[in-house]
């Protein structure tokens, strides 16, 4: 998925379509039930380090960093996992849903946001 999303076949259009989607996503699932403030913080670095891991990781085949950059891009995938083991458990399947919808939406947040800023044109030269 990050290699289209940094790739040049994925378009403004589609990259703008894709943050929409997730502002609506979030909005929606809070609607339901709120996620609390420490949990969004989380979730938006976890996005940001999911850009850092793979921005600026080299991308070199063949030797020991290819390993240790295939390792390193998974960590914020476990941290998500992590964060939602640590949510509040609430009584309803639903709200338990709607906390990890937003957790994941904000994590896509945080990862466009800087990626977005990262590759956007230059106004001057």
């Amino acid at each position: 998925m990050l290699e289209f999303w940094y790739s040049q076949r994925c378009t403004r259009q589609m990259k703008l379509f894709a943050v929409i989607a997730a502002c609506l996503i979030i909005t929606f699932s809070s609607q339901i039930f709120k996620l609390s403030p420490a949990f969004t913080g989380i979730s938006l670095g976890i996005g940001l380090l999911m850009h850092v891991l793979y921005s600026v990781m080299p991308a070199q085949a063949g030797t020991g960093i290819q390993k240790w950059r295939h390792f390193a891009q998974k960590i914020p995938y476990l941290l998500l996992i992590v964060l939602f083991s640590c949510l509040p458990r609430t009584g309803s399947w639903t709200e338990m849903l709607m906390q990890i919808l937003q957790c994941i939406g904000f994590c896509a947040i945080g990862l466009f946001l800087v990626s977005i800023y990262e590759n956007r044109a230059k106004r001057f030269e």
